[in-house]
């Protein structure tokens, strides 16, 4: 699985789709790209991809070329090693990069130590971090970052980068057109997620009811089996208050926002079935800012909302 997503995953600028804003400021710093990068957006929009890309235009390759997700490494003793690698230049003129997923997940301990490091950041060592939710990056640290905003793909984008892969494919029209237009109603502005949906039907040899199970899986590879639960339970009524509570109360301030997109997706993909549509429809109404104040506990009084709505 994700094997289109990995073909079709753009090398070079001119390649990305549907960030044109970005790319065009990125291009204008030529061969000066700033030492400190920072690229915010939703999940799936390319965040990753871009990083990589501008890895490769400072000069960085191969093992210099370092991705770290802070959600799993971001303790002060991550730092210390950073720290400690950026006293050494790398062999035959190369440069260094260090990829930091997740970024806004940074311990206050980490930020402090990272801070100067990336005040000073040595000729040879670039850092791009990406986040979903730049909002919570520590302010000082934030400061040093020049931030690229990206935002959702166009259905017009999916749509054209969809029918490319299925022209390279050799998928028949016929499959590619009912397909396309049931997977860009449901992907939500991701090309991961679109390519994934596609990659699903293709495995399922372009059955209705593949479609009809895509619930937003894919809106983060590493999303706890948890979360589908919940959205089961506010959207279909599935299972008891107390296990919905439970799951809720398992999440961290920091897991909100990414479980918010990860329900919007999911009550996305329900909105074309007759059934579920008016349900799935108040869920994205209610979903649709983030909790930011209100964090935790604003969230479980709108998913009670939505489990005890008639």
């Amino acid at each position: 699985m994700h094997e289109l997503y990995k073909k079709y995953r753009p090398t070079t600028l001119d390649t990305v789709i549907g960030q044109a804003a970005t790319v065009s400021q990125l291009k204008g710093f030529g061969s000066n790209i700033p030492h400190v990068v920072g690229l915010y957006g939703p999940p799936g929009v390319g965040k990753t991809t871009i990083a990589r890309i501008i890895a490769g235009l400072v000069g960085a390759t191969g093992h210099n070329i370092e991705e770290r997700n802070i959600g799993q490494f971001n303790g002060i003793d991550d730092i210390r090693d950073m720290q400690d690698a950026s006293r050494y230049r790398p062999l035959g003129g190369s440069k260094t990069a260090i990829i930091l997923d997740e970024f806004h997940s940074l311990s206050k301990q980490a930020a402090q130590g990272l801070l100067k490091l990336m005040e000073d950041c040595p000729s040879h060592l670039y850092f791009i971090v990406c986040t979903s939710q730049p909002e919570k990056i520590d302010r000082a640290l934030k400061t040093r970052i020049t931030g690229f905003d990206l935002s959702n793909i166009s259905e017009a984008d999916i749509r054209t980068q969809l029918e490319m892969v299925c022209t390279s494919e050799l998928i028949s029209r016929q499959y590619a057109e009912e397909a396309i237009t049931k997977i860009v109603k449901t992907a939500n502005g991701s090309m991961r997620t679109a390519l994934v949906q596609l990659e699903r039907m293709i495995a399922g040899n372009f059955r209705d009811d593949v479609v009809a199970s895509l619930k937003s899986d894919e809106d983060d590879f590493d999303a706890k089996p948890d979360l589908r639960d919940l959205c089961r339970g506010i959207i279909f009524k599935k299972g008891s208050w107390a296990g919905l509570y439970a799951i809720i109360r398992s999440l961290k301030d920091e897991d909100i926002e990414p479980a918010r997109w990860f329900i919007l997706r999911y009550a996305a993909s329900c909105a074309g079935d007759t059934g579920s549509a008016p349900q799935a429809a108040r869920c994205i109404l209610e979903m649709r800012e983030p909790f930011f104040n209100s964090k935790k506990e604003g969230f479980l009084g709108i998913c009670y909302k939505l489990w005890a709505a008639k």
